[in-house]
């Protein structure tokens, strides 16, 4: 996308997600846009609860954007602080306290054509799913599914009905996010042509900090795809 075009697109977001590397993985910090200039996006991204001290600033970026339903997805890197002389600083908003300013150039911008909450990814998880105790699951293991931070689409020999309630139990990949737990609504049901049965699962009940683990987890396979891109586009 030619830079010249970029301040269009980005000029009514006013907060994201940045998605930074860290010392042990990767980390998802929620930032607003101060300013923006035609490469250049200028933010305040608010403190991680560790310390800044864990944040690799030399990695490279990914910002997500939601306007309108429509997902962005931005590469970039941070820049060098600055000195400001005091009409530039006049003119920009003043952040949170537990706030910092950070400059990043963006090297690529990218629109998902989804309209969707959360953009989604295929993943294998560990799965345990329940209608009235734990003891009896029908989905115990690994499992194949489409997973974003509101929902989940997995296969299944049990019958299930559209609005029924089912408890869900959740091993992400990386043993450090651990177990999440939650109650999913079925909103689709769809039949296939074995005994399985394809199910859309909403996630209800989700605590903020469990949903931030989904999302960091769906940005940080957005980061690889990404990644792989630009491989491809270098070669």
């Amino acid at each position: 996308m030619p830079r010249q075009k970029i301040a269009e697109y980005l000029e009514d977001f006013q907060i994201g997600n940045f998605l930074f590397q860290t010392k042990d993985g990767e980390k998802v910090l929620t930032g607003g846009t101060l300013r923006m200039e035609s490469s250049t996006l200028n933010a305040a991204v608010l403190s991680p609860v560790g310390s800044w001290d864990e944040i690799d600033l030399k990695s490279m970026v990914i910002v997500t954007l939601e306007h309108q339903e429509l997902i962005y997805h931005i590469q970039a890197e941070v820049l060098p602080e600055v000195e400001k002389d005091e009409q530039v600083q006049q003119q920009e908003a003043v952040p949170a306290k537990n706030a910092r300013k950070l400059r990043f150039e963006i090297k690529d911008l990218q629109l998902l054509a989804q309209k969707r909450r959360f953009f989604r990814i295929d993943s294998e998880v560990g799965l345990k799913c329940w209608i009235t105790t734990p003891s009896a699951c029908f989905l115990v293991g690994p499992t194949r599914v489409n997973l974003s931070g509101s929902g989940l689409r997995f296969m299944t020999e049990e019958t299930l009905a559209k609005g029924q309630r089912i408890n869900i139990q959740l091993t992400l990949p990386s043993q450090a996010m651990g177990h999440i737990t939650c109650e999913g609504r079925v909103i689709r049901v769809c039949s296939a042509r074995t005994a399985h049965q394809e199910v859309i699962v909403e996630l209800e009940k989700l605590h903020m900090k469990d949903q931030d683990l989904l999302v960091g987890l769906c940005l940080a396979e957005q980061r690889k795809q990404l990644g792989l891109r630009a491989d491809y586009r270098h070669r």
